[in-house]
């Protein structure tokens, strides 16, 4: 949801029990509504640009939510994130970020996400927990305080994974509709 696109609680109302819900925040101020209102992830920025809250907004985050921590909300350090200024944002305390233009318009944008992906598992290897207490193929969403404990496997993400009784979320390949459902 963007910062401006209504509460968190109304949304789940409207989604599947299992949806994520993540929120776009622009200052401290968002950012601390949207960690109180549980939000599943975030996106924060954008950090480059005019008149944009930068790489403060992102030292906030990192400093209120940590960049490893497995039990905080998952966040994402977003706009006008290049491979010429992704160090500067990994500096500053993100440790995940969403791009789109630095690779839709690069002349080999498989290589630049390539890079990307490089520089990302690098800085995860340099400054994540070992790998022994981070298994590779799930992630935990916090369970709200609504949420049923039930046994069974969840959908979750529109197909992006499934959540267990512990509230972990395994991914899974995605699924390709039918042919004559596309």
């Amino acid at each position: 949801l963007g910062s401006t696109d209504g509460d968190i609680a109304a949304a789940r109302k409207r989604l599947h029990q299992w949806s994520l819900v993540g929120r776009s925040v622009h200052n401290q101020a968002q950012l601390d509504h949207a960690v109180a209102e549980q939000a599943d992830w975030l996106s924060v920025g954008p950090v480059y640009g005019q008149d944009v809250p930068g790489l403060d907004l992102v030292r906030a985050a990192a400093q209120q939510l940590g960049a490893f921590d497995q039990q905080a909300t998952p966040w994402f350090a977003v706009g006008g994130i290049t491979l010429q200024n992704l160090d500067e944002v990994l500096a500053a305390g993100a440790s995940r970020v969403a791009v789109s233009a630095a690779i839709t318009r690069a002349e080999d944008p498989a290589a630049v996400a390539a890079e990307f992906s490089q520089r990302l598992r690098a800085h995860w290897n340099q400054h994540a927990p070992a790998p022994e207490s981070v298994p590779s193929t799930t992630f935990t969403v916090p369970r709200r305080a609504n949420e049923p404990a039930d046994a069974d496997a969840q959908p979750v993400g529109g197909g992006l994974g499934h959540r267990d009784a512990s509230g972990d979320v395994a991914a899974r390949p995605a699924e390709r509709p039918d042919s004559e459902d596309e």
